[in-house]
């Protein structure tokens, strides 16, 4: 098939029902656009709640264009794998964790407030949380998020969030003249996590 577009959001494995069942979308993005989900959550040490991985740079495209400098963040995060192997396609890690991040893969660890990086099974730094993939030949358009939390009715309005995804989608769906639109100065809030955000990790500091 040619054209379309597609905007994927995943929440990490263990806030979501997916457990050891098959993702037909996880799959097909894995085995067709080389874009991988990591099983992890994104421990970000410099946020002040580590499991909200706030962004630190965006790579230059026209999703990110008027975001430099701006604050977007995600929590709960999961990181992606970047190995494009489509013919004709390139991909663009936009959204770069701090280096000192990590993809914890001990979820157990998570729950008992016990985490730290552990070279042999995590993923280190900096991680990517955000990709955008094209192929011309097939007019075809993707961004794929290692988070949905952000875009919520809690995070849309603060900070870039909002502006994040609304670049993205004008973006999918070839309307770039939509991103101009964007405003320069997006609304700002205090950044309040709801209980059941993180459910899982209540509590959780490092």
């Amino acid at each position: 098939a040619t054209g379309g577009a597609l905007i994927a959001m995943q929440e990490p494995l263990p806030l979501t029902n997916f457990g050891t069942s098959p993702d037909p979308l996880a799959d097909y993005l894995s085995n067709t656009w080389g874009i991988t989900y990591n099983n992890d959550i994104v421990i970000d040490p410099d946020s002040n709640q580590p499991i909200v991985a706030v962004a630190n740079s965006y790579s230059p495209h026209l999703i990110t264009e008027k975001l430099q400098g701006l604050v977007s963040f995600y929590p709960t995060a999961r990181s992606l794998a970047v190995s494009t192997n489509s013919s004709g396609a390139y991909a663009t890690p936009l959204v770069i964790t701090i280096d000192r991040a990590w993809g914890e893969t001990d979820f157990d660890a998570l729950q008992n407030n016990q985490v730290s990086y552990d070279q042999s099974l995590d993923f280190p730094g900096p991680l990517t949380l955000v990709v955008a993939i094209e192929d011309p030949v097939r007019k075809s358009r993707l961004v794929v998020f290692g988070d949905s939390d952000f875009a919520s009715d809690s995070f849309y309005g603060q900070y870039a969030n909002g502006d994040m995804l609304i670049n993205a989608i004008d973006w999918a769906a070839q309307q770039e003249n939509l991103i101009h639109l964007t405003a320069k100065e997006p609304i700002t809030r205090t950044l309040n996590m709801p209980s059941n955000t993180a459910q899982l990790l209540i509590g959780f500091m490092l």
